[in-house]
């Protein structure tokens, strides 16, 4: 079976028993990953973060759900487990998650990550039926949020290897979202398995110190050049992964949904019920 990792503060306890309910009513056994504080980090992690200059990309609280995430990978890699479920600790889970988690062994020879949570709001193209009403799908802009996700042996190591060529600028949600600079095969799920943000503001939310703003120096100092690169390099990649016919069917998608409100609406409802297969499907295309 799947391994599932469940990451959760110490002090949590809550969330531990919400999340243990809802992972027994599934049936789905688990191991909880003590999250990782960013103002304590364990050595072996602190290469991958700019702690001691400022000003600081990161906030603490940041720093903390980052490495924990990087600790679950590294720990996939050493103990060479083929894929592992990776949950957060304010999460709904639906019944059709059981449904993704059976067809793990059909998905993609790609895939590398597959994420199961956050608030979809551009077109989505259609990669495999999962079962009646549910698909594995291709973001033309991944959501944010590492609520829950699917990752695999292969993408462990490729993210482990990217984030190490440099000290981590972004929240890990961002890096996880930037798939034309990480290069990570990621697929999504409609309609969405997890709920996230479901509970009030966790302890580590609230150890948070978030850096003030800086002027154009200081963004291109924490960002870097290739910020301004972005508008280009990202349409490159999602023509190259969504191939000719699913990008220009996604782009089509989200300009008819900018220009008329009704159809939006449409596309909403149809990506919370059962996109059709060979169609791209919308949810939320308030925003690109």
């Amino acid at each position: 079976m799947l391994r599932t990792v469940l990451v959760n503060l110490d002090s949590d306890t809550d969330r531990l028993d919400w999340m243990r309910g809802q992972l027994h009513r599934l049936k789905l056994p688990f191991d909880r990953f003590s999250a990782l504080r960013g103002d304590h980090l364990p050595e072996e992690l602190r290469r991958y973060f700019v702690l001691d200059s400022e000003p600081r990309p990161l906030t603490t609280g940041e720093v903390g759900c980052y490495a924990s995430h990087l600790a679950i990978m590294e720990a996939l890699v050493r103990d060479g487990e083929p894929a592992a479920l990776v949950l957060e600790d304010d999460l709904e889970l639906r019944p059709h998650l059981l449904d993704v988690l059976a067809a793990v062994e059909r998905f993609p020879a790609d895939w590398d990550i597959v994420r199961l949570s956050g608030h979809v709001k551009t077109a989505v193209w259609p990669a495999l039926p999962i079962a009646p009403g549910v698909e594995l799908v291709k973001y033309s802009r991944v959501p944010l949020g590492t609520g829950a996700y699917l990752i695999s042996l292969k993408g462990a190591q490729r993210y482990l290897a990217w984030a190490g060529r440099s000290r981590r600028r972004h929240p890990v949600d961002q890096d996880l979202r930037r798939v034309w600079d990480c290069g990570l095969a990621t697929y999504g799920v409609t309609p969405t398995p997890v709920e996230q943000d479901v509970l009030q503001r966790s302890s580590i939310d609230t150890i948070a110190r978030r850096p003030p703003h800086a002027g154009l120096r200081g963004k291109l100092k924490l960002r870097g050049w290739g910020y301004f690169f972005e508008p280009f390099i990202r349409p490159a990649y999602n023509l190259r992964f969504l191939g000719v016919r699913g990008w220009l069917s996604t782009a089509v998608i989200m300009l008819a949904a900018q220009l008329d409100r009704r159809y939006r609406r449409r596309l909403r409802a149809r990506i919370n019920g059962a996109p059709r297969a060979g169609t791209p499907a919308a949810a939320d295309a308030d925003a690109a």
